[in-house]
Order: C-alpha cells, then sequence, then structure tokens
C-alpha cells in the first residue's frame, strides 16, 4: 500500500488554550485522505462514493494550475464515527481503480522523519518501571487489534525506557498518532511510527563522521534523537547554547566505539564564527561532554559579483529540484511527465545504482525559476501512490556541509551587529516565505549576542 500522509492546512494546527487543541483534534479526526485516484474521478463522483458511508461535510479533489487531477483528495465527513466506519470496509474500489484511505494527519505529525510511512509498528517512549506490557495492552488496545507488545530491556535485564507495539494494521498506528497525548500512570508517553530497517535511507540522511560510521541500530530507534533536540536530525542548524547545552547531553558516548547501545559516535558540532569568544563554548557543561568536538565554521568570504551571479533569475541551481520518496517503479518518463504539468522542463533524471535500480529520488530541472516556485507552492505531491518529497537542489560545494541535509524551518544569522534590529532582518527575510518568527538574541544586560534566529512556517 502506498504511503502517503496527508498534511492539512497549518491554519488549522496553531498553540492555544487547551479548549483550542481540542477542537483542532475534533476537526482533524473526521478528515480522510484519498491517495489512488483515477485523472478522471470528480469531486461529484467522489463525495457520491463517499456519502454511502455518512453525510460529507467537503469533499476536494487537489488539482494543478491546469485544472487537473493531482490524484488525491481530503474528505471530512459530519462525524468521526463515519471515519471509523469508511476505514473497516477497507478496501475501496473507485472508478475500477483500488483507493489508499488513510487519517489526515496535522501538519507537525506529517512533516516528521517517519510520518510519511504506512506502519503496524509504533514506538512508545518514556517507560518507567512501574508500567507493565500489560498496562501498555490495556490502554493501546482499544485503537486496534495488538499482535504483539515488548517492553525493550538491556542484556542485565534493566528497562531501556521505550516500547514497540504492533497492531495488526496501520489504522491502529494512526489513530494513537491522532489521539496524542497518551497517559498512562500519570506519566505522559512519547508516541511515535515505527521505522523499518529498510525505509531508514528514505526518512534520514545519515550525516557523516569522520571517525565513526553511524550505529545502525540507532536510526533504527528514532527516539533516540527526536527526544534530545540537540541529536534530532530535524533539530536547528545552529544550536541556541543556553537552551541546549546546559547540562551533559545523556546519550553520547565517552569513548570512540559505537557498541554500547542507546550511544550516538562522537560528533563535531560547527558553530559560526561569530560565536567563537562566547565565553559560553568553555563552560564546564560542555567539557563533560569529552566525545563533542567544537569547531569554528570558517566560510570564505564572497564577492558582491558572486551574489549577484548566484542571484541571477536563470541560474540553472535556481531552476533545479531534489525529487525524494520515489517509488521504485517510477522512472524518468513518469516523473517528467508529472514535472512538466507545473512548467518547461530542460532536464529529468531518476538516480539509479550499479544494477540499475532506482535509489529512490532525482532531479528535475525546469527552465525557469518560476516554475519551481509554483512547484513548491502546490505541494504535497503524489506519484504513483506515493507522497514525494521536493526540495530546492543545493550546489555540490553546499551539499558536502554536514547540516545542509536537514529539513528545518529555524535558520541561524550570524554576524549581528548592533543597530541591526528583528524589523530590518524581517523586511530583508520575508520574501523568501512567511516569517513565524525572528528574535535577535541579547545577553542579561541587553547587549547584542552576535546572532539571531528566523522561522518560516
Amino acid at each position: 500500500m502506498a504511503s502517503s500522509i496527508a498534511v492539512v492546512p497549518s491554519s488549522l494546527i496553531e498553540n492555544g488554550e487547551s479548549h483550542h487543541h481540542e477542537k483542532v483534534s475534533l476537526e482533524q479526526f473526521r478528515k480522510l485522505f484519498i491517495g489512488g485516484l483515477t485523472y478522471t474521478t470528480t469531486d461529484e463522483k467522489l463525495k457520491e462514493y463517499c456519502s454511502t458511508y455518512g453525510e460529507v461535510a467537503e469533499c476536494v479533489i487537489m488539482r494543478d494550475r491546469e485544472g487537473r487531477s493531482r490524484g488525491f483528495a481530503f474528505v471530512s465527513f459530519k462525524d468521526r464515527s463515519m471515519v471509523d466506519y469508511f476505514m473497516e470496509h477497507r478496501p475501496h474500489t473507485l472508478d475500477g481503480r483500488k483507493i489508499e484511505t488513510k487519517r489526515a494527519m496535522p501538519r507537525d505529525e506529517a512533516s516528521k522523519p517517519e510520518g510519511q510511512l504506512t506502519v503496524k509498528k509504533m514506538f512508545i517512549g518514556g517507560i518507567k518501571e512501574d508500567i507493565t506490557e500489560d498496562d501498555l495492552k490495556s490502554h493501546f488496545e482499544k485503537f486496534g487489534n495488538i499482535i504483539e507488545c515488548n517492553i525493550m530491556k538491556d542484556k542485565d535485564d534493566k528497562l531501556r525506557g521505550f516500547a514497540f507495539i504492533t497492531f495488526d494494521d496501520y489504522d491502529g498506528v494512526d489513530r494513537c498518532i491522532l489521539e496524542k497525548p497518551h497517559i498512562i500512570k500519570d506519566k505522559e508517553l512519547d508516541i511515535r511510527k515505527a521505522i523499518p530497517r529498510e525505509h531508514i535511507s528514505r526518512v534520514y540522511t545519515p550525516i557523516p563522521n569522520n571517525n565513526n560510521n553511524i550505529n545502525s541500530e540507532f536510526y533504527y530507534q528514532p527516539h533516540l534523537m527526536i527526544n534530545n533536540p540537540t541529536l534530532s536530525p530535524l533539530s536547528y542548524t545552529y544550536f541556541h547554547p543556553s537552551n541546549y547545552f546546559s547540562k551533559p547531553i545523556p546519550l553520547m558516548s565517552t569513548t570512540n566505539s559505537c557498541q554500547q547501545s542507546n550511544v550516538l559516535p562522537p560528533t563535531t558540532l560547527f558553530f559560526p564564527p561569530e560565536l567563537s569568544t562566547n565565553t559560553y563554548f568553555s563552560s564546564p557543561s560542555l567539557q563533560t561532554n569529552n566525545n563533542i568536538q567544537y569547531q569554528t565554521s570558517n566560510r570564505k568570504k564572497i564577492t558582491n559579483e558572486q551574489i549577484s551571479q548566484s542571484r541571477s533569475i536563470n541560474n540553472e541551481q535556481h531552476r533545479k529540484l531534489f525529487i525524494g520518496g520515489l517509488s521504485f517503479k517510477t522512472t524518468d518518463e513518469t516523473l517528467r511527465d508529472y514535472a512538466r504539468k507545473f512548467g518547461e522542463i530542460s532536464d529529468c533524471l531518476v538516480m539509479k545504482d550499479q544494477n540499475g535500480q532506482s535509489k529512490c529520488f532525482g532531479f528535475v530541472t525546469f527552465t525557469d525559476t518560476k516554475i519551481v516556485d509554483e512547484f513548491m507552492k502546490q505541494r504535497p505531491h503524489i506519484l504513483d501512490g506515493r507522497q514525494i518529497d521536493p526540495k530546492r537542489a543545493m550546489p555540490r560545494e553546499k551539499a558536502n556541509n554536514d547540516d545542509i541535509h536537514l529539513t528545518v524551518k529555524k535558520i541561524f544569522i550570524g554576524g549581528i551587529r548592533d543597530g541591526l534590529d528583528e524589523d530590518t532582518l524581517r523586511k530583508y527575510f520575508e520574501k523568501y516565505g512567511n516569517i513565524n518568527d525572528c528574535l535577535v538574541m541579547h545577553d542579561k544586560d541587553g547587549k547584542t549576542r552576535g546572532f539571531a534566529f528566523i522561522e518560516f512556517d
């Protein structure tokens, strides 16, 4: 089954009081993502079909700028029980094709690395000594039929702090994700989709290390990174010192070995030259983390001519997209046919290994940067039953940076001097996207610390 996860408008997902969160959740429970539609299926046909399972409040097939179906849709029922009823009657066939039905996920869930996967197994973090497997089964069995439940222990029979539950159907996992938070014995648990080993290379781009290989067990257990902001593949390119290094990092090894469980290999953290004289980076709390090397990121200054050239409207790099998450059956031709709906293409290539097998990603170059902008605005994209991952391609010299493969909404800005305020930063950067937050960092005396953060939506 295809592994697309729906993304709902960010306007539905806001931080606020509990009653607002409850309202958002109730709306989310009534919404379905429908994938794998034929291009001849209309809104009316889809609504008519879904109406046989309950009253439909809204039904929208997503379309490109030419008005052609993109092969997927969102359907909202009047009541969440109708969604349950619809899911219980899978598989569904419409216009001669078996369609894919999934509960729509909020944007914050769908944007996680594992959010795109269709899995029957979920990870449960935050397990304490007084929580048993029977406690877990008793709590989660209402979401689906549980096949297996395991609280993980080390070789000395000590709890490792997490567990796995396997359902007989992926819908059980999706329901658990939507129903968060989960609390057992007054402890809130961390619920996530477990990532099968064969999907690791798709959802995480391993960050190379000069001294060690990445521990494969670590990558199979995404919680080891996600639960610790200093270790997460989705964390910021640069780290806010006062937030992230106020105490020793618990999962770092004190040796060069990666064999012990729950341990990361030695890590080098790069920080900008502007922070190199900051007294924080010589604090005792950092020195306790023996396996972290701190190194200034020395960046070459570029000339105005180079800046002008890089910003050229038809610069090839600005016209190129990286397309990840492709199906193994997607070819150069099918990718080209899909991408050309948005504009003229100059080049399209699905990358293959030495045996000619797809590596599940490709590159598409359009003839104009405006087409790239339009393609990105029309996300999400579904191709061959899978939600693909389009990103603007990075130049080779930048692609070699450790941080360039991270998917983040927040950027670090160094070189901030007195007189450069948040309004000035906003005015400069707002042309690149909608800014949620802009913060110039100051010390306790109100003096500029030389850097800032901007967060986009």
